[in-house]
């Protein structure tokens, strides 16, 4: 895969959720316009065709190609048994970020801790959460970035980011789809703390009371008690005691915690207060960096503790809600190109495009069925699709839309359609009377077609493949 874009870690998708993550991707291959690309047969003549997406007997899912950004690709395959991508030639534009949004959901999904990285630092994903909830209507979350201090601990791990911060976590969570762990949150803030934090209250009760205290409370109260500590005994000592305590679980440390001496006192507020807290206040007193201790400890650390029940917020920060955005996230200025999409939402159309959509129902009403009677559809069909090709540059057609052609082939609604089409694409010819049709296409028009008549084109093959909007505006 280009190293652009990457997940670090491990992408482990839990067994119950694989036939509902699987159906999201498919559903977003599909509606950002990635493709399969087929040569298929027409008339004696080799066509290449696209067609949506699909598992293969192994699992394998394979595409080569965007509709929207009309560039061939190496072959990319999605393992539905493993929940993996595999992409040799993702690219940065169209293509590539719509394998950003599978990463995307990836890590949203993911049991293990994975993120999405660009460039060795950690990369924003509230923009590909939007665009995965307004094309395909999924509202994802992501627990593993909520879990700030679990993520600052997975980087820190790993000599390539440890210059990664709790802060530039913070400011690349996605707030709307998830919530940070308040606990975890302050936990990092006191990692980065060189020295005791004190607060404007100290606690001066007993040790019964401390679960009515705050944390900050507790971490300075834990400070004090490692400091008298350190008066008494040996560090050495004091350490083994703080591995044992931060490598057990709940029940052992509150049996810890009726002790009636100091190291009581320290597991009672590891009952309140999570790990990197501890080590915190420790830190402050040995005048130790925090990682320095930390890492020396050994310990992973326990997560069950005690907590209150917190407010959840479902934050939302969009704008316009529910409005189709796929568009301006590939650099579109609308989506008249891609009609096949326009079915329950509203499509952003042009002026334009509007005006065509007017002019191709007349045109079609208009048709004469003499002429189009004459039409041998097979052959017809093979030489538009082949000059839309290589001569208009157009995208490549769905599949599903050639074969519906050939196997109506002779019904005239269909016949008038691509009689429109051809006219369409020979417009140009009438004004060039003293040359051949020939020399028109050679000499003139590869250097007259602009990128409007492109779109024109692709837009009205696009409709044919709409049943839904093709009835309304041509009546078949």
């Amino acid at each position: 895969m280009d190293n652009l874009y990457y997940l670090e870690g491990r992408v482990s998708i839990p067994t119950e959720r694989k036939a509902e993550f699987n159906r999201n991707v498919l559903d977003i291959l599909r509606a950002c316009g990635i493709r399969k690309l087929k040569e298929i047969e027409i008339d004696g003549k080799s066509i290449i065709v696209v067609r949506e997406p699909v598992e293969n007997e192994e699992g394998m899912v394979a595409f080569d190609y965007s509709i929207f950004e009309g560039q061939r690709r190496q072959i990319s395959f999605y393992d539905m048994n493993t929940c993996e991508l595999h992409t040799e030639d993702r690219g940065y534009n169209e293509f590539g970020m719509v394998m950003n949004l599978i990463m995307t959901m990836q890590e949203a999904y993911s049991a293990e801790q994975c993120y999405l990285m660009r460039e060795d630092r950690l990369c924003e994903v509230y923009g590909y959460a939007l665009l995965i909830e307004r094309t395909i209507g999924l509202k994802l979350t992501f627990p593993n970035r909520g879990n700030i201090w679990d993520m600052l601990l997975f980087f820190k791990k790993d000599s390539k980011y440890k210059a990664i911060t709790y802060k530039e976590i913070w400011d690349k969570f996605p707030f709307g789809y998830g919530q940070i762990n308040l606990k975890q949150f302050i936990g990092c803030i006191l990692s980065e703390d060189t020295s005791a934090h004190r607060p404007e209250k100290c606690f001066e009760g007993g040790k019964s009371e401390l679960k009515e205290a705050s944390t900050i409370q507790r971490v300075y109260y834990a400070y004090e008690v490692f400091l008298r500590l350190l008066n008494e005994q040996g560090s050495e000592e004091i350490r083994c005691h703080l591995k044992t305590l931060l490598e057990n679980n709940f029940a052992v440390r509150e049996k810890l915690a009726g002790r009636d001496d100091d190291f009581g006192v320290l597991a009672e507020i590891s009952l309140y207060e999570l790990p990197v807290c501890v080590v915190a206040a420790f830190s402050w007193a040995t005048g130790e960096e925090f990682w320095k201790t930390w890492f020396s400890l050994g310990v992973t650390g326990y997560k069950d503790i005690f907590t209150k029940a917190e407010n959840k917020s479902d934050e939302v920060g969009n704008e316009e809600e529910g409005a189709r955005i796929l568009y301006k996230a590939f650099w579109r200025q609308n989506e008249d190109e891609f009609l096949e999409f326009w079915n329950e939402k509203e499509l952003y159309l042009s002026d334009d495009m509007r005006d065509c959509l007017e002019e191709w129902k007349e045109a079609y009403a208009m048709a004469e069925a003499e002429e189009a009677e004459s039409i041998q559809t097979e052959e017809y069909l093979a030489g538009i699709l082949l000059e839309m090709a290589h001569l208009w540059k157009c995208r490549y057609v769905e599949e599903k839309t050639v074969r519906e052609f050939l196997e109506h082939g002779n019904e005239l609604s269909y016949k008038r359609a691509l009689l429109i089409l051809r006219k369409m694409m020979d417009q140009i010819i009438w004004y060039f009377p003293e040359l051949t049709v020939g020399q028109i296409k050679e000499w003139v028009l590869q250097r007259w077609i602009d990128r409007w008549e492109r779109i024109r084109i692709s837009a009205y093959v696009s409709l044919l493949g709409n049943h839904k909007k093709r009835l309304e505006i041509l009546g078949f």
